[in-house]
């Protein structure tokens, strides 16, 4: 509670109990305030002595009804008596008013109280009697009577007027003192110039200086900043870490460094978060001992945000790229490749075949080309219909590209024939090749499509390496389709190499025709 109030108000509730304190002690020890007890049975203890003086003087002049008239007009004016007497003595009563032995008692040791006064009196040096005078009871409440004290009504003055009088005194010392006040305006002017927070503390993190954009941030900006705890400000207690010595400022007035690149993020009334960036240089007296600190936030919430949307958009590009690198890619395929086989289309085989035909001849080496054409292909559109022909050009296309090598070229080259380019390849190894894939065709295409039984698939290939007849990979095309129409002419279901190529027919049994 007391923390919520202002720093001015603090101190002088502090002045006050100080205060307080010393009056305390000083009453302890000295007894400077009044004792109402102490004084109303000094004030009594006089009446009686006086009281006894004057009974004293009748009493010598035997005039016992004066005594009792004089006693009579003294309990008539003092209402707080309730009897009074003068005793012998020999324990008898000259004078006795009111109900003297119901509420007198004789004090001890024949010292007075409040109650019961004891005046001795003397005659010839000898004690011849004593005045008595006895006082009703104080019956006030203790909480009035309390309140009637004379401590109790100077704490309550100090309370009320001590706090407003020391609240003022201090209000207009601190404004003298007040180092922001001090300062220059022209300096004042330049702080506040700044578009980024600024702030001087001492070595104990209370603000000493703030400029304008540093209080713009506060929810309380009209609020005095000057002498206040940094790190308890609310603006910036929820972003900074709960332990006071890891706060950047704290570690550089103990490292006697700077701290750069604190960040931390605010939460203003306005309900819009924010992201300072906070920097911190110590401030460094002639001595080199550190006086206090410079700290600067630098309110970089627009560039935040402004990386965040360029973030967004460069996973929006990414994202579109990614789906333009597909779409290309699908293109492309679309482009270069058959759509009912996956292989290669004519065009784009061409063109690439022309390229490795090309650098085969130029580096004298060795390449080969595969034709191959599926047997009775008509037949078994006619028997089984259009749609399990394209299968079986789909599962021939298959088994060719699971059958050559990364680098092989593989084309649809028109209905259901096949063409197959092969870089580095003899003629022999190309022919090896070409039956492995006849007997695979033979074995594996037929089956491979379970809803038509009984159905055989074959197919004839025709083999050619490049030679210094083969001008261009047309003509190596043409010997090796030359070479598939020999196999086709002998019976089908066979490999075949052009004539002048080193290698023989392969010795599969032929289909039937």
């Amino acid at each position: 509670m007391i923390k919520r109030l202002p720093p001015i108000a603090q101190i002088a509730l502090g002045l006050v109990s100080l205060t307080g304190m010393l009056i305390l002690f000083a009453d302890l020890f000295f007894k400077i305030l009044p004792d109402p007890q102490a004084e109303q049975l000094q004030l009594r203890k006089r009446l009686g002595e006086g009281l006894a003086v004057q009974v004293a003087v009748l009493v010598q002049s035997r005039d016992r009804d004066l005594v009792e008239q004089t006693l009579r007009e003294v309990m008539s004016r003092n209402p707080e008596i309730r009897s009074l007497a003068v005793r012998r003595a020999e324990d008898s009563f000259v004078a006795k008013l009111g109900d003297h032995d119901r509420y007198y008692r004789t004090p001890k040791d024949g010292r007075s109280d409040n109650e019961n006064v004891f005046v001795p009196l003397n005659a010839s040096g000898k004690r011849w009697g004593s005045f008595e005078i006895s006082y009703k009871p104080d019956e006030t409440n203790a909480v009035l009577r309390a309140a009637h004290h004379p401590f109790t009504q100077l704490v309550v003055f100090l309370s009320t007027a001590g706090v407003l009088v020391y609240f003022l005194f201090m209000r207009r010392v601190l404004q003298r003192l007040d180092p922001s006040s001090v300062i220059p305006d022209r300096v004042r002017m330049a702080f506040d110039a700044m578009t980024e927070g600024v702030v001087v503390i001492d070595h104990q993190t209370r603000i000493v200086l703030a400029n304008l954009a540093f209080r713009q941030l506060q929810d309380d900006s009209k609020g005095a900043l000057a002498g206040r705890l940094i790190g308890e400000l609310p603006l910036l207690s929820g972003g900074l870490p709960a332990e006071s010595w890891k706060h950047p400022w704290a570690i550089s007035l103990q490292q006697n460094a700077p701290q750069t690149g604190f960040t931390i993020d605010i939460h203003p009334s306005d309900g819009e978060a924010r992201r300072l960036i906070v920097n911190c240089a110590p401030i460094i007296d002639a001595q080199g001992a550190s006086r206090g600190c410079m700290v600067t936030f630098d309110d970089v919430t627009a560039l935040q945000r402004a990386n965040e949307q360029l973030h967004q958009v460069l996973v929006e590009l990414q994202r579109s790229r990614r789906e333009i690198e597909a779409k290309n890619t699908e293109l492309e395929r679309l482009a270069t490749r058959d759509h009912l086989s996956g292989c290669l289309n004519r065009r784009t085989f061409g063109a690439q075949a022309a390229v490795m035909f090309g650098d085969a001849r130029i580096a004298r080496t060795r390449m080969s080309v595969v034709m191959l054409d599926i047997d009775h292909f008509k037949s078994i559109n006619d028997r089984f219909g259009h749609g399990v022909g394209d299968r079986v050009i789909q599962q021939v296309a298959k088994i060719m590209m699971a059958g050559v090598r990364n680098e092989d070229l593989v084309c649809r080259y028109g209905g259901e024939e096949f063409v197959i380019a092969l870089p580095g390849m003899d003629i022999i190894r190309a022919t090896a090749l070409a039956d492995r894939l006849r007997r695979g065709i033979q074995g594996e295409c037929g089956p491979g499509i379970r809803d038509v039984n009984g159905l055989l698939v074959t197919a004839s290939f025709g083999v050619a390496m490049i030679d210094h007849r083969s001008n261009t990979i047309e003509e190596l095309i043409d010997r090796a389709d030359s070479a598939l129409y020999t196999a086709k002419n002998n019976g089908r279901n066979r490999v075949y190499a052009a004539p002048g190529n080193t290698g023989a027919e392969s010795p599969a049994a032929q289909s039937p025709a």
